[in-house]
């Protein structure tokens, strides 16, 4: 059973409108130092889920990422560069090419690992 879940909507019904969560991303990540943002799709994209992956796509796909299939060139860690490729990837393979992740890396800041494997 697949549901959709709409992003968008991740700060609640305080406003009874939908947040714009692609501009709240762009802001995390720009200046000088910024945030890496992984979204789990774009804002006019729903989220989709199953019960045969007890969560979202897109939980599932960063998941089993950190845990160790996102080292990519067997390495023994996962970058930032090789867990995005690995969720995108991932993610459209689950939901059949219905969702697309989105990643938004400031120019400022390099790949570096973030999990190592064990």
């Amino acid at each position: 059973m697949r549901r959709k879940v709409n992003r968008g909507n991740i700060f609640g019904d305080l406003t009874r409108r939908e947040a714009d969560v692609d501009r709240l991303s762009r802001e995390l990540s720009s200046g000088n130092g910024g945030a890496i943002v992984f979204t789990s799709s774009s804002r006019k994209q729903a989220s989709l889920e199953s019960t045969l992956w007890n969560n979202g796509a897109f939980t599932k796909a960063l998941v089993e990422g950190l845990e160790g299939k996102a080292d990519l060139f067997h390495q023994n860690y996962i970058s930032v560069t090789t867990l995005n490729a690995y969720i995108s990837n991932r993610v459209k393979e689950l939901t059949q090419g219905r969702q697309h992740p989105n990643t938004i890396i400031p120019e400022s800041i390099h790949d570096f690992a973030i999990a190592m494997k064990q």
